[in-house]
């Protein structure tokens, strides 16, 4: 059951140290404005890593200025391009203190982020996951949402359900504050998933602490670039794989396994499924000429007993009904509605969840 409470200051939060993860790919352009985020932060003492992933821009020369400049911020450079990942784990390896973030180059903290989470992570040592509201950008940040912080603390087992019941990530790393002493017990990123490390890592932090959210003030900003603002159909089809993948892995993980992971796991098969025939859906509410084969077939061997459901029939019903005739069947024009709202309530990259 969660609890809020206003999160007020602690007594030797100054004296505690957030180490930040700054991993930078040809981003040398956002670095400084990135790193002063987080080097002026109010609160909380801070050290600060920038893992250049060979960058071909000038990352190396700015980089290079800042460790100038600001005594608690250190440089590495990979000799070759090793990936994201890699660059993830040359933080977890280096960090120390209370807590632990990663902060892409491109992305920045809100002005007392980190002093509120040190504050949380210092007054609850059950803890180990705590995240806050997140706003997105494209060139200019937008000011921060400046308001009395509110914690809701909950058990990590319930927070798993939650993400076992949707099958979504809920959060963006830049967002993600992870103590220490449980970033060391879980360990590092799993190179084989590229794009959903961040939701098996979170995961495994709510196995074995509390898990708490900071609403209210705007904890980061997560640049979308242009060229990313919208995924096409090939991109919704690897995510939905990638989410399939952290989830199994996370099940098969001895040293995460619990009495009810069985069950959880066929909870998010389920939602996997479901997510990936009502994505099917909406695409065939825009798209007439869709082929629904691949997100038909992810969905079947994800989870077989979906043909049970409301959602399968719906679907199959509009596939026999044809492009000329289902888009004004009045249980059609319900059902667009209720995905769509759907869709915004699970989707907190354009409205956040209340968990």
């Amino acid at each position: 059951m969660s609890s809020a409470t206003d999160a007020g200051s602690s007594s030797g939060v100054s004296d505690t140290v957030i180490s930040v993860a700054i991993p930078c790919y040809n981003y040398g352009r956002y670095l400084e404005s990135c790193v002063r985020s987080v080097v002026e932060q109010q609160g909380v003492s801070t050290r600060v890593l920038i893992v250049d992933d060979c960058s071909s821009d000038d990352s190396q020369e700015r980089a290079a200025e800042l460790v100038r400049v600001f005594d608690n911020v250190e440089y590495t450079r990979h000799a070759r391009n090793q990936g994201h990942i890699a660059t993830f784990n040359d933080g977890v390896d280096w960090a120390n203190g209370l807590g632990f973030a990663l902060l892409s180059a491109d992305d920045l903290l809100a002005p007392g982020s980190l002093g509120t989470a040190a504050s949380v992570l210092t007054a609850h040592p059950s803890v180990g996951l705590l995240y806050g509201d997140v706003l997105r950008f494209d060139e200019v940040a937008p000011s921060p949402v400046v308001a009395p912080p509110v914690v809701s603390i909950v058990p990590g087992g319930t927070w798993v359900r939650r993400r076992c019941s949707t099958g979504e990530n809920n959060t963006f790393s830049p967002e993600i504050v992870v103590r220490t002493d449980v970033q060391r017990q879980i360990g590092p990123y799993h190179h084989g998933l590229k794009h959903t490390s961040d939701l098996h890592m979170w995961l495994r932090a709510a196995t074995v602490s509390d898990v708490a959210r900071v609403a209210g003030p705007t904890h980061a900003f997560y640049r979308v670039h242009g060229d990313n603002m919208s995924a096409g159909f090939g991109e919704a089809a690897l995510d939905l794989e990638q989410r399939r993948e952290a989830f199994r892995l996370f099940f098969a993980d001895a040293d995460f396994r619990r009495p009810e992971s069985e069950r959880l796991e066929r909870l998010a098969m389920r939602a996997l499924a479901r997510d990936a025939v009502e994505r099917s859906s909406r695409r065939m509410d825009h798209d007439a000429e869709f082929d629904p084969s691949d997100l038909v077939d992810f969905a079947l061997d994800t989870d077989p007993g979906l043909t049970r459901s409301p959602a399968w029939l719906g679907h199959t019903l509009r596939r026999r009904l044809g492009p000329g005739r289902w888009p004004w069947f009045p249980p059609f024009v319900l059902g667009r509605l209720a995905r769509r709202a759907r869709f915004l309530r699970r989707h907190p990259r354009l409205r956040r969840d209340p968990d």
